[in-house]
């Protein structure tokens, strides 16, 4: 049934891509952070949901009366001088067959990104990116977080199998860039109950990167932490829940996790 409901889902998608381009970019980016595929059991698991979406999106483009401009400024300059060095680099790599095959994986999501930038135009259709992304993500930190609190932090969460963000380093920092979006919606939300949810994710999101153990997550956390602190305008509130939840969590996560941590200045004799 998962399988069918994703292919319906699909479908519904294709239809209003096909309608409004802007939408692939949404639905490109649930599959591709959120990863519904891979918790079904068929043969959805290993369908090209976001390579089908990707395409519908391109030929929408081409055919829509939208504008079609690239947005340049500084960042998007450097963004494809950078895109340039990863071509220049390949070019010169001790292993070109491997190193050709990731670099046309990379290249398919950079396209994505790139219609992002012409498609993603205004404040609402930011918006709603910054909640898909931060709902797609925000289900794992949910699911971790409490996964960890009942677990008592002896379980380790991880991602999505056959993903990028599968590992559990890779998911702690997926969780980190996803905490500040969730936030975002949060203070974005009128309705109080709802607000009060996602103040939740945010805190479960924060326990799951504790529970994904792993070191650079923590000190992952620990930075963004900081930057949220510089940039906030309630540095005393900020200060108060940070030396709150940091000692609660150091307390409650089990011994194997503090010995783990403390190894993080000897991580090369792994």
């Amino acid at each position: 049934m998962r399988d069918i409901g994703l292919i319906v889902f699909l479908a519904v998608c294709i239809i209003y891509v096909l309608k409004h381009p802007y939408v692939g970019v949404l639905a490109w980016s649930l599959f591709g952070y959120l990863n519904p595929h891979k918790s079904t059991f068929g043969f959805a698991y290993s369908f090209p949901f976001a390579q089908i979406i990707g395409l519908v999106t391109i030929l929408a483009l081409v055919f829509s009366k939208e504008p079609k401009k690239l947005p340049f400024s500084p960042l998007v300059t450097l963004y494809f001088i950078y895109l340039a060095w990863m071509s220049l680099t390949t070019l010169f790599a001790f292993n070109p067959d491997e190193a050709w095959f990731v670099w046309e994986k990379v290249m398919k999501i950079q396209a994505m990104t790139i219609l992002t930038f012409v498609l993603i135009n205004t404040r609402e259709k930011i918006e709603y990116l910054i909640m898909v992304i931060a709902g797609s993500l925000g289900y794992y930190g949910v699911k971790g977080g409490i996964y960890t609190v009942v677990g008592g932090g002896h379980g380790m969460v991880t991602g999505p199998t056959s993903t990028f963000i599968e590992g559990n380093t890779e998911i702690g920092l997926a969780l980190i860039m996803a905490l500040p979006l969730i936030r975002y919606v949060n203070l974005q939300a009128k309705n109080k109950w709802l607000s009060l949810m996602l103040l939740g994710a945010v805190a479960l999101t924060g326990v799951a990167i504790f529970g994904t153990q792993s070191r650079g997550a923590l000190l992952g956390i620990i930075a963004m932490g900081f930057f949220l602190w510089i940039k906030s305008r309630q540095k005393m509130l900020l200060s108060i829940l940070f030396i709150l939840f940091i000692p609660i969590m150091f307390n409650f996560m089990p011994q194997k996790w503090v010995d783990k941590m403390n190894t993080i200045e000897t991580y090369e004799e792994d």
